[in-house]
């Protein structure tokens, strides 16, 4: 099964949306919004693999660089970073923590980093 569909990117971008959204809006506590949004969504949904993306999109969306008025775009930018290193890294870590947890990161690293290089050749 390919990751790489377009309704992951969607549902991931929603929810990524939906939690920076509330996160800068109503200033609620980022953690907070992450947990409950995933716990429902996942609570009705039974892929194991848009579960993961769910996650890895959750912790990512807790990056403080985010946080600002072009927040749609970046949240376009790491869910996408998300699918493409979760598919080409899925089956290479082992549990959840290991897999997950260091694909958020990598993701988030990347996307700052680029945008780091972005500005500095900008100048």
């Amino acid at each position: 099964m390919k990751i790489l569909d377009l309704k992951y990117f969607i549902i991931t971008y929603i929810l990524t949306i939906i939690s920076l959204y509330s996160q800068i809006r109503y200033q609620l506590n980022g953690i907070l919004v992450v947990c409950g949004l995933s716990f429902v969504v996942c609570f009705f949904i039974k892929n194991k693999h848009l579960k993961n993306l769910i996650y890895i999109a959750g912790f990512c969306s807790l990056a403080d660089f985010i946080h600002s008025s072009f927040f749609w775009l970046h949240a376009a930018l790491i869910c996408l970073f998300n699918i493409v290193l979760y598919e080409l890294f899925k089956e290479k870590f082992i549990g959840h923590g290991g897999k997950l947890g260091s694909l958020s990161f990598l993701s988030t690293f990347l996307y700052f980093l680029i945008g780091n290089i972005y500005v500095a050749l900008s100048h």
